[in-house]
């Protein structure tokens, strides 16, 4: 193979890579199969080389064993075996916050870890249970004695959150409301804010009451001699094996900008280069988005950022010019003009779309093609989207 044929447009490449390990110089390994990708004619100037941040973070060693988390609550926050610690709005998830949630219980337990959960779904959209009425007032656990059963996996979570609370010998207190302040009726030693994207408005929302009250990226974020950490903290991790997690990559933004130069230098080819989490995406049969992670991309190339993905109404266009007589050749001749030209948004040609930021369509590209199951496919590279 040589190239793409001329009758390709925009294409999306998931490149097969062994294990990503510990220790592992990732630009190398990314360079030498961008190599083997240069040799069969399918590597180019602006194209961009999409990498998960699963693999980022695996090769920088970025896990965290629980019982590390459980200490910190201890030396930074004060948390002792017999506090109270609250927990406000955590996903419903076994991958993203039950590990989480277990590390807590650890740190107290020989106390109490409270757990107010929104409903009838989780900030994602996972269900929790459906209360009635005022969505404000609090509804314990015991009231309705189960969950709503997740619509794919078929679990409780909400059950399993409580046995899990309890396995590890602190006393769980699960209640549901949609007021963060309903925290405060339980004179909780220490509030985590839970909740991914609307983690700060949530915590303004519980500051003053003079009880301290942090997010999941203020814990494991800060250099500490021997242990893992990231600037998101405990936001975007994963579970990981023996009773650790793994972390969302830290300093990304070096890598990007080490992997950009390093293909200059080896292969001579000016890319793009990001590094993608989840994708933007809403199930539109359960209603869940899946995107768990903080951010689409946690760092980018210079030339990716702060552009928006604008595009023109091609039906419409087409449909104008044929109306104006024009022949199939003249209306690709027009068609090209607009493509090589920048449309703005709210223009006539632009009716019909809207624009997006460039990075997020491209992480959720890259997200859908790569998965996070079995395909062994950390690194998409994108032609023809730049």
């Amino acid at each position: 193979m040589k190239g793409l044929p001329e009758y390709v447009g925009l294409s999306a490449l998931a490149l097969k890579f062994g294990p990503i390990l510990p220790g592992m110089d990732l630009v190398k390994e990314i360079v030498d199969k961008l190599a083997q990708v240069d040799a069969d004619g399918l590597l180019s100037d602006r194209d961009v080389v999409c990498v998960t941040e699963a693999a980022l973070a695996r090769s920088q060693g970025n896990f965290l064993s629980l019982s590390e988390i459980a200490s910190e609550l201890a030396e930074r926050f004060g948390i002792s075996k017999e506090s109270r610690v609250a927990v406000v709005f955590p996903l419903m998830s076994r991958n993203r916050f039950a590990p989480i949630l277990r590390a807590f219980s650890m740190a107290v337990c020989e106390g109490t870890l409270i757990l107010q959960l929104s409903h009838p779904t989780d900030p994602v959209g996972n269900p929790t249970a459906e209360i009635p009425g005022d969505p404000k007032r609090i509804v314990f656990f015991e009231e309705i004695g189960k969950g709503t059963k997740h619509p794919v996996t078929g679990i409780d979570y909400v059950s399993f959150y409580r046995d899990l609370i309890a396995a590890e010998g602190a006393r769980p207190l699960i209640f549901f409301s949609n007021d963060p302040q309903a925290i405060f009726s339980f004179s909780p030693d220490l509030v985590v804010v839970a909740n991914v994207h609307e983690r700060e408005e949530t915590k303004r929302a519980l500051l003053g009451r003079g009880i301290p009250v942090i997010t999941l990226q203020e814990i494991a974020s800060e250099p500490r001699q021997g242990r893992a950490w990231s600037e998101w903290g405990l936001l975007g991790s994963n579970l990981s094996a023996q009773d650790k997690i793994k972390l969302a990559p830290r300093e990304a933004e070096k890598f990007v900008l080490s992997l950009k130069e390093a293909v200059k230098n080896a292969l001579k080819k000016d890319v793009e280069v990001m590094v993608y989490g989840d994708g933007a995406y809403k199930d539109p049969e359960t209603g869940i988005y899946e995107l768990a992670d903080p951010v689409t991309t946690f760092a980018a190339t210079p030339g990716l950022l702060g552009r928006l993905r604008l595009g023109f109404k091609y039906k419409f266009i087409v449909d104008e010019l044929h109306a104006k007589g024009l022949s199939p050749k003249e209306i690709e001749a027009e068609v090209q003009r607009l493509r090589e030209r920048q449309v703005e948004a709210g223009s006539n040609e632009a009716e019909g779309t809207t624009p997006r930021k460039l990075v997020d369509v491209l992480a959720t590209l890259a997200d859908l093609l790569s998965g996070s199951a079995d395909a062994g496919t950390p690194v998409v590279l994108v032609k023809g989207f730049l």
